[in-house]
């Protein structure tokens, strides 16, 4: 994460700012609509890496230093990602 960021991994967040930006961009230039659901976008059935997966597959984590990030991981900017103060959960579909 740039500068400014949050440094504690344990609380960060994609800003609501990349969801409806960059991400929707990501979700639409897959050839999906902006009412996809998660499980569309990223179907762990399928071997093939789905939006989420793609983006970190190539990048070193920076927990382990091991091939292969989380998304939230690859994001940079304050902007994008940062400091978490409320949780969105998909849980239940």
């Amino acid at each position: 994460m740039e500068s400014g960021a949050s440094d504690d991994f344990d609380f960060i967040g994609v800003s609501v700012y990349y969801l409806e930006t960059i991400f929707l961009r990501e979700v639409q230039e897959a050839g999906y609509s902006r009412d996809s659901t998660i499980y569309q976008l990223e179907d762990l059935k399928c071997a093939a890496p789905g939006v989420i997966r793609q983006n970190g597959l190539s990048r070193t984590c920076p927990l382990d230093q091991k091939k292969g990030a989380a998304y939230i991981h690859c994001l940079r900017g304050d902007d994008h990602v940062g400091q978490a103060t409320h949780m969105l959960s998909y849980t239940w579909g």
